[in-house]
């Protein structure tokens, strides 16, 4: 049974029919909806939840976050937090603006300093820094279509983190709404962020060995 709040405008409604239609997309994009607050809604699907984002015309379901993606984005937020000191503010699982229409809610948001620490105002594309994506199940997405988003708005530096392959890809240098420098970082690899030189993080620390 799909459960859709009767709060809900119709087209809202429909978008759901249509998700429950075709529910293979996954993203973490979510739809400003005229220039005001973000759409982000939850349904039942045979009594599991479901996540649901809108992009444009279209509504996304997101994968589930599951505890390899989990523990990554705690051991990253461990490591950024005293290198990023008083010179950012490091933002988990938090939006950020995009443009107008577009919100994104990257794993991790590392943030330029800002009186109140956006309390009164989401942080923009030029507010940003460095945005990570932890991809476990969603590493084709947030390749094909997250990644065009960001660079077509200018985000200075992106790391995409590969679970399963245990590798981190870092994009930077944004042009023409495209990243213009790839590298990828493997085990005993450092990584280190463009934009916070004092940011540098071993890739092993990020998948320490099972004991």
């Amino acid at each position: 049974m799909l459960t859709v709040r009767s709060s809900w405008r119709s087209w809202e409604r429909e978008c759901l029919a249509h998700i429950w239609e075709e529910p293979a997309k996954v993203c973490g994009i979510i739809i400003v909806d005229d220039r005001a607050a973000a759409k982000y809604s939850s349904a039942e699907c045979h009594g599991a939840p479901l996540a649901l984002l809108a992009l444009a015309a279209a509504i996304y379901r997101m994968s589930p976050i599951g505890p390899p993606h989990m523990a990554v984005v705690n051991r990253l937020n461990r490591l950024l937090l005293p290198a990023a000191g008083d010179d950012a503010i490091v933002s988990v699982q938090n939006s950020v603006r995009l443009s107008d229409d577009t919100e994104v809610q990257p794993d991790i948001a590392v943030l330029c300093p800002h009186p109140g620490d956006y309390e009164e105002t989401l942080p923009c594309a030029q507010d940003v820094l460095l945005i990570i994506e932890v991809a476990d199940t969603s590493l084709d997405y947030d390749r094909t279509v997250k990644l065009p988003l960001y660079a077509q708005a200018a985000i200075v530096e992106v790391w995409i983190i590969d679970v399963r392959q245990q590798a981190v890809e870092q994009y930077t240098r944004p042009a023409e709404g495209q990243y213009t420098q790839v590298q990828t970082y493997r085990s005993g690899s450092i990584l280190r962020a463009e934009t916070l030189p004092r940011i540098e993080i071993a890739v092993d620390r990020l998948f320490p060995p099972r004991p």
